[in-house]
């Protein structure tokens, strides 16, 4: 199946990434599902998947013009390895075995608190949403074909509780 990056390309689009190229495959695979496809809509996604080569601005990122004023953005690339950094970060050194869920470092190799896991992952996602804005808004500013609007993008992910009352 086609997808819109290949497992090679977050390590070059985003940040070292050395997660074995079939789990990354997969995760790629769930991005495009789950974070994607809710955003541009299950036919653009289609298309983009079937003829990358009939959406190379919207792929690959670069400049356009709307009413005399000019843009830039990363593109729908940039996007997907952004969110499978953050997944590929999430899903790291754990599997789960007949004895529960665990996490497995070889003798020389420290790990990382989950603290420290969670910061690395909260920033790659914050980085996809705001790549992932700049995405729609090209799509949404220049009617782009097969587009028809998405959810609004988080543009934070925290979280604020009222407590009391």
């Amino acid at each position: 199946m086609n997808h819109i990056i290949t497992a090679d390309e977050v390590t070059t689009l985003y940040r070292f990434c050395d997660v074995d190229a079939e789990d990354m495959e997969r995760i790629i695979a769930d991005v495009e599902q789950l974070d994607i496809k809710p955003q541009i809509g299950s036919e653009l996604l289609i298309s983009v998947l079937d003829k990358p080569s009939a959406h190379p601005l919207l792929l690959e990122g670069g400049r356009y013009e709307v009413c005399g004023k000019k843009y830039l953005f990363s593109g729908l690339k940039k996007v997907v390895a952004c969110y499978a950094y953050a997944r590929g970060v999430q899903t790291a050194s754990v599997r789960l075995t007949r004895t529960g869920l665990t996490s497995k470092y070889d003798d020389t190799s420290n790990a990382v608190d989950k603290s420290g896991r969670a910061d690395v992952i909260k920033a790659a996602q914050a980085d996809g949403d705001s790549y992932l804005a700049e995405v729609l808004k090209f799509l949404a500013e220049t009617d782009y074909d097969l587009y028809k609007g998405g959810r609004k993008v988080k543009q934070t992910r925290m979280r604020s509780f009222v407590i009391g009352k």
